[in-house]
């Protein structure tokens, strides 16, 4: 049975542990769910894939338990470097290239040259931080629905009881925070190719301004 609490350091203890224990997880956002498990529990991210409908080869996001750890994973140039120093952590995806191949083969989903690289603020950052390795994540909805009544990924507990009882899907612990108010995407930046300036690919919750303030480019 998948147990609901309310957000507290209580729920972040319970949630680090639920992670730990490979378990599935919900966590509010200011945007919308998110559903996420070990980055390098492959089963669960299969379970979530097929429950959400989405192909494998579209990548979960990388979840960093904190911005010092891109460094590690992957290569940071001097430009991404200073989008993370000013703007994370939050609600800005950067597509990054792996250090190597030997730790892109610690996660075998992540099985392409660059990866979507997240550290998020808020409840879902504090877990992130708390359990202290990467998280996989995705939105709380079936993919690729084109029917008038699609309202997109989850942002009340009312819409991801709707998505386990459409799917099926086995849910270890759901974080109820309420309403996610914004439902917006999050703006995707690409930082993989070395000594090129990091180039917006999606606009989201982040604006270009920001952006271009933390890169220092006159508007």
């Amino acid at each position: 049975m998948t147990k609901i609490i309310k957000p507290s350091s209580k729920a972040i203890t319970y949630a680090t542990s639920v992670l730990l224990n490979d378990g599935i997880v919900i966590i509010p956002t200011m945007r919308w769910y998110m559903i996420c498990c070990k980055s390098e529990n492959q089963e669960c991210i299969k379970r979530i894939f097929e429950a959400k409908k989405r192909p494998l080869s579209k990548q979960p996001l990388f979840i960093l338990p904190e911005k010092a750890s891109a460094n590690f994973y992957f290569h940071i140039e001097n430009s991404t470097q200073q989008l993370i120093n000013k703007l994370w952590p939050g609600e800005i995806t950067l597509l990054l290239s792996w250090a190597d191949q030997n730790i892109a083969s610690q996660f075998k989903m992540y099985d392409q040259q660059a990866t979507l690289v997240s550290n998020p603020s808020g409840l879902f950052g504090k877990i992130a931080k708390a359990i202290s390795i990467p998280l996989a994540a995705t939105t709380v909805n079936i993919s690729n629905t084109f029917e008038k009544n699609d309202l997109g990924p989850a942002i009340s507990l009312k819409e991801i009881i709707h998505f386990i009882r459409e799917t099926g899907m086995k849910i270890d612990l759901i974080i109820d925070g309420g309403i996610c108010p914004a439902f917006i995407q999050t703006t995707i930046v690409d930082c993989q190719y070395p000594n090129t300036n990091p180039k917006i690919i999606r606009e989201g919750f982040v604006h270009e301004r920001a952006i271009n303030l933390a890169l220092n480019i006159n508007n």
